[in-house]
């Protein structure tokens, strides 16, 4: 199944639709998430924060190299990650938090080891950009 006909599936099944006020725009080509995913060259040790975690393509990828800590604002889509997710959470692969990435960044200390990959986004005009990438010295 395309990515374009799961979405669909998806927004049917859980009865949501991207919204502009949240800035929502969902991934459905999945050579950009593959793509995406051996630039960052991942490793079994790294975990990955994914700010807006949507439907999961995104996250379905990551799992397979690394941990991953999503973030999700939107509940429906935290239902569906929950639900999506089940045996990942479980196993510790997937923390899911949800609410408003501002307040949780407020609230959760992130740290880096030296010498780990760091990304560095930042939302401009209300879409997540990657600033900056490199190693934590």
């Amino acid at each position: 199944m395309t990515l374009f006909k799961e979405l669909n599936r998806l927004m049917l099944d859980y009865n949501f639709y991207p919204s502009k006020k949240k800035a929502q725009n969902f991934v459905i080509a999945p050579d950009f998430v593959l793509k995406l995913v051996a630039l960052a060259n991942l490793q079994k040790n790294d975990v990955v924060l994914e700010v807006g975690a949507g439907t999961g393509f995104l996250t379905r990828e990551l799992i397979k190299h690394c941990n991953v800590i999503a973030v999700e604002l939107d509940d429906k889509l935290c239902v569906l990650l929950k639900e999506k997710f089940i045996t990942e959470i479980e196993e510790g692969k997937l923390v899911l938090l949800e609410g408003n990435e501002v307040e949780m960044a407020l609230k959760i200390p992130l740290v880096a080891l030296k010498g780990s990959k760091v990304g560095m986004a930042r939302n401009l005009v209300g879409h997540w950009r990657l600033i900056g990438w490199g190693e934590a010295s």
